[in-house]
């Protein structure tokens, strides 16, 4: 065609005009615009995981408080009315010094309540040192309100001099102190007359409640 050499080498020599500069402009917006967006996104998933983190941690103390999963640390003190044992004896044979009895005990501290227990055991017709089985039931509650009962097995022994050291682990529960664990030292002194008293030291848990679901 008549012309269209020329036509070609003034396109070839062509200068960017204005629709380059309205190309490059719109090309420049939208990768601004990407940016943006991405920028958004991210700090929109920064401040999602931020305010998951906030609650995560507020939640924990309670969450942990209400249903303890690690060992705490139980302490406190126990003692036994005049005429435990001595004044509820279920059988004694004085030729071997086998006997069983029950009795009472108040405790105050990390639990607070108070107790019954049947002792299994025998006395030394010799020296009078008693060694044996309790098992006993608390009835109570937990610093955090929780109340219900707690069972424990437990090995004690007494001393000629009254001295008294039992220890016991939890081998039931129920009401708000279901699913316990633990085990615990009790020391102290114990009289002739039944009475005795001291303190006790130890570790409890408990699990969580399982979902209905589950």
């Amino acid at each position: 065609m008549r012309g269209s050499g020329a036509q070609r080498r003034i396109a070839h020599r062509r200068q960017p005009g204005l629709a380059d500069a309205l190309a490059s402009a719109h090309n420049d917006r939208g990768s601004l615009m990407r940016q943006s967006i991405h920028s958004q996104r991210t700090f929109a998933s920064v401040a999602s995981l931020a305010a998951l983190l906030v609650a995560l941690v507020l939640m924990a103390p309670a969450a942990s408080a209400h249903n303890p999963q690690h060992p705490l640390k139980v302490s406190g003190t126990w003692s036994d009315p005049p005429g435990a044992c001595i004044d509820h004896i279920i059988s004694f044979d004085p030729s071997t010094g086998d006997f069983a009895c029950t009795g009472t005990s108040e405790w105050t501290g990390t639990w607070t309540g108070s107790t019954a227990w049947t002792l299994t055991g025998n006395q030394d017709p010799t020296t009078g040192a008693v060694s044996g089985l309790v098992s006993e039931v608390f009835t109570g509650h937990v610093p955090n309100g929780s109340a219900g009962t707690l069972t424990f097995v437990e090995r004690i022994t007494i001393d000629p001099a009254g001295n008294t050291a039992i220890r016991g682990r939890i081998v039931d529960s129920s009401g708000g102190l279901a699913r316990s664990h633990g085990h615990a030292r009790w020391i102290g002194l114990s009289n002739t007359e039944g009475s005795g008293g001291g303190t006790y030291f130890g570790h409890w848990n408990q699990d969580r409640k399982q979902s209905h679901h589950s």
